[in-house]
């Protein structure tokens, strides 16, 4: 775990690993060196697991609920945070957060997917 003294400037990210399909069960903090070994690097480098001390939080307006179902989202708030700011702080060499699978819903939705990338795009360039 990282102290949140290193996010009272920023945001802390670390990577993202992707779990395979895995049977249900009780998984416990001595289970994740396993865990690791069997995910995968995530490609797509948005935000991966974030901290931040709610000060650093807040000075970005959290997350922005005008997005609809998926994408763009944590995207977002990094170009909020450095636009406030703060700084990024990256601890891959240190840590990485494990995302549990689940379905897809990525592609099924193409038109909010779009809708979202519309909007992180006129949002970064200051458009309303």
């Amino acid at each position: 775990a990282v102290v949140l003294a290193e996010a009272d400037a920023g945001f802390v990210l670390c990577r993202a690993l992707d779990l395979p399909p895995l049977p249900p069960r009780r998984w416990q903090a001595a289970d994740y060196p396993w865990l690791e070994s069997r995910a995968s690097l995530r490609r797509a480098m948005g935000t991966g697991a974030c901290q931040a001390a709610p000060r650093a939080f807040f000075l970005t307006h959290p997350y922005d609920e005008g997005y609809r179902h998926w994408g763009f989202e944590d995207k977002d708030m990094v170009v909020r945070a450095r636009r406030a700011g703060l700084a990024l702080r990256f601890i891959h060499h240190r840590t990485s957060m494990l995302h549990q699978h689940h379905p897809r819903t990525k592609g099924e939705h193409p038109w909010l997917e779009r809708r979202n990338k519309l909007r992180f795009w006129t949002r970064r360039w200051g458009l309303r």
